[in-house]
């Protein structure tokens, strides 16, 4: 407190100083006050006040003061009674830091290797506490993951509850997500990437992304009856670069899934500070970062935008957009991209692309970051930029995972893990170690040397060296000795996705967010969306060239009477447009999708993982190709009316207005078939090459006389048989064998059936969603 006001100052540092001049930790810009008058000094749970002026005396209760452990609430006056005069309140209570982890006597093997510091808050015995990232929160928890005001502990009695305020990123209470639960002492509450533990009168908090541990305890997969990985266990610290090289079918990737919550193993565990990743993913999601081989950002959009809007997917709802951009924009120049934000990322080099995809994990500062084979493609130049972005990460006290084949990359990582065929552990180790053990003279000799000899010889030969017994053994040590915890004992787990654990923002906001988002990237592809819209005015004008006026206009009574008089049913006599008209319908909606899920596997994968759900991505989708759709079957039907006369009264409206609602709805049915491709297969040309051998049936099984029992029953699971019958119904062309059927029932009938198809189909693309765990 002084003449210009009250500043509170949070004491963090190990020791202080405070004075005039602005070289000092806590600055006074008052006269009354030295260069440097005084210092603190951490000791225990509080401060030792040293008087360093000797001019300028230091007053507590009246009296100078030299050399004190401060208490609670003490008040140092300097020129008590003066224009001039400076009070300094101590507030320990409030917010002590009870010392950093590694520091910390007893600390536990799951806590060792972190930094980050651990605060204590005392808790009064009755009352209410904010919790959130705004400043006017009795605790404040700074990260943009945690909402402004995000939960609430209310105490009564030496009863707690917590409440969660802001429903989206949620608070979990030892590891299980809940809106409200009563705490008991030890329980451990996690909001983003906080971690705060409930000890009865006070709580302890902490920023768990300062500082991660990852543990993997004895990891193996089996898919059938062959394995992938056999036993793997190793440890990543906070601070270092862990790279996992080895031959290929070594299990490098199928171990980055199981390390990320991707796939499980079917064996094993993983833990995070201590915690299992599978039993408390959603809590643990805000420390990780994943950057797959593969771009997890729209090509087509500038960096800017690609980046703002998984922000506005990962981020609190009031996360508002200057704070987004004021984000991005750091990352960006942390990264030297500033300069390119406004350019499309398909106009990047192949080394800012990857850098543009670890901007988009960094946007929530995870503390874990896991990279598969960043350097691919890459030439040394670019590759040696991203090893130093990798490296500058460690050197912030992240803990970085990388798969890699750069030799350069390897030899700059602290510890390597060599894999062998069959995922069994060949080496772990920092990369001078693994010159001297595989007797080579650089790493790239380790590959040749792995593969001279069986996988089990190589794996039995490490378990029998010195350097196991330096990395490995003593992860396994604790549960093997009497009374060990257990930590590490062999489970197995379910698939995250198929639990459902999904966390993030609202499904109406990822809603907003992603069809925003495939708008505007289709928007920006112009020339495949010139593409898309061109087929209608040219199909439509092929059709205009073979169609006749008269096409959508029933045959004479006279010609019906005729034909039946030779045994030849009405429904022949009707001219091909409305089947022509359909097949092309169900073409646009087939075509457009095809490729629309498939081409940004990757990026829904990433997604997924940090909580987007299947329904909000595959809707906005559906809204937008559904929109494309609209355009062209107006196009086609309007361009084909110009030559053909079309119905000006159909059974229950408009004859035209029912014509193009047909032709949508066999485009929305095929719009749903091209989803479903999309979401089976595994790379966009194959999406493409499966839709004309999906669409051929269509045209064969058409059904109408003659057709065969069998080509009948086929003809109704055919988008084309109910389009084409529908406009037939309208125009009032015979369909049947019979003459008849031209009531407003069997149209909406027709119409009830190719919506129901594209229901289905879109439901069944998104069960093949549910069922996609990698790219």
């Amino acid at each position: 407190l002084w003449s210009l006001g009250e500043t509170v100052v949070p004491l963090v540092e190990a020791e202080i100083d405070i004075g005039h001049s602005p070289s000092n930790h806590v600055r006074i810009a008052s006269e009354a006050v030295d260069e440097v008058q005084a210092r603190l000094v951490r000791e225990g749970e509080s401060y030792r006040f040293h008087q360093v002026s000797e001019s300028r005396p230091t007053l507590l209760g009246g009296a100078a003061v030299d050399d004190y452990l401060l208490q609670h609430g003490d008040r140092l006056e300097i020129a008590p009674g003066t224009p001039a005069a400076v009070t300094l309140i101590f507030d320990a209570p409030q917010s002590i830091l009870i010392g950093d982890l590694l520091s910390t006597p007893g600390a536990s093997s799951a806590e060792a290797g972190q930094a980050s510091k651990i605060w204590r808050l005392d808790l009064p015995a009755n009352g209410t506490l904010h919790l959130g990232r705004g400043p006017d929160n009795d605790l404040v928890l700074p990260a943009l993951t945690v909402a402004l005001h995000h939960a609430r502990l209310e105490l009564a009695n030496g009863h707690a509850v917590i409440w969660d305020t802001e429903n989206t990123s949620g608070i979990f209470v030892n590891g299980e997500r809940t809106r409200h639960q009563p705490l008991v002492v030890g329980d451990v509450v996690r909001i983003g990437p906080f971690k705060i533990v409930y000890r009865g009168d006070t709580i302890e908090h902490q920023d768990d992304s300062k500082s991660v541990r990852l543990d993997a305890y004895e990891v193996t997969r089996f898919i059938g009856r062959k394995q992938i990985l056999d036993g793997v266990s190793f440890c990543a610290l906070p601070g270092e670069v862990l790279a996992i090289a080895g031959t290929s079918g070594a299990g490098k990737s199928t171990l980055l899934y199981a390390l990320t919550g991707i796939v499980a193993p079917t064996d094993g565990r993983i833990l995070v500070n201590g915690v299992d990743l599978y039993e408390s993913f959603e809590a643990l999601q805000p420390l990780l970062g994943y950057v797959p081989q593969r771009d997890i950002l729209p090509l087509q959009l500038p960096v800017q935008r690609a980046l703002h809007y998984v922000a506005r997917l990962r981020l609190p709802p009031d996360v508002q957009s200057e704070e987004m951009d004021e984000r991005i924009d750091e990352v960006l120049r942390s990264l030297d991209l500033y300069h390119r934000r406004d350019v499309a990322l398909g106009s990047l080099s192949g080394g800012q692309q990857k850098r543009a995809s670890i901007a988009a994990e960094l946007i929530a500062k995870p503390g874990l970051f896991f990279l598969d084979e960043p350097t691919s493609g890459l030439d040394p130049g670019l590759a040696r930029r991203v090893t130093e972005i990798m490296r500058g990460m460690a050197n912030a006290n992240s803990t970085v995972v990388v798969i890699s084949h750069d030799v350069e990359g390897l030899q700059a990582a602290d510890k390597v893990v060599f894999l062998a065929s069959g995922g069994r552990l060949a080496f772990i180790g920092a990369p001078n170690e693994a010159l001297e053990y595989f007797a080579v003279d650089d790493l790239a000799g380790v590959y040749p040397r792995i593969e001279s000899e069986d996988s089990e010889v190589w794996q039995k030969r490490y378990e029998e060296s010195a350097l196991y017994q330096a990395h490995v053994a003593p992860l396994l040590a604790p549960a093997k000795e009497p009374g060990g915890n257990g930590h590490h004992s062999v489970v197995s787990h379910p698939s995250l996705f198929a639990a459902g654990r999904l966390r993030g923002t609202t499904a109406w906001r990822q809603f907003l967010v992603t069809v925003s988002r495939y708008a505007e990237t289709m928007l920006r592809d112009r020339r495949n969306l010139i593409v898309l819209l061109a087929q209608a005015p040219v199909i439509a004008l092929f059709l205009a060239l073979v169609a006749k006026p008269i096409d959508f206009q029933p045959p004479p009574a006279a010609a019906i009477a005729q034909a039946a008089a030779f045994g030849i049913p009405a429904a022949k006599l009707a001219a091909a447009l409305p089947i022509m008209l359909a097949a092309t319908a169900t073409w646009f909606g087939a075509i457009n999708a095809a490729r629309e899920i498939v081409k940004e596997a990757p990026i829904f994968l990433r997604d997924r993982l940090s909580g987007l759900r299947v329904a909000p991505y595959l809707i906005s989708k559906v809204l937008v190709l559904a929109v494309l759709c609209l355009v062209q079957t107006l196009l086609l039907l309007a361009i084909v009316a110009v030559k053909v006369d079309l119905p000006s009264s159909g059974v229950l409206m408009w004859g035209p207005l029912e014509l193009w609602i047909s032709l949508m709805l066999a485009a929305f049915a095929a719009m749903g078939i091209g989803l479903l491709i999309s979401a089976s297969v595994g790379n966009p040309d194959r999406a493409q090459s499966l839709v004309p051998i999906v669409l051929i049936p269509q045209l064969i099984f058409i059904g109408g006389p003659n057709s065969g029992t069998a080509g009948q029953w086929l003809s109704y699971l055919t988008v084309t048989r109910w389009a084409s019958e529908a406009m037939k119904i309208t125009a009032g062309v015979p369909y049947k064998t019979d003459v008849g059927g031209f009531g407003g029932s069997e149209l909406l009938m027709h119409w009830a059936a190719l919506a129901a198809m594209a229901a289905v189909f879109i439901a069944l693309a998104g069960v093949q969603l549910l069922r996609r765990r990698s790219s």
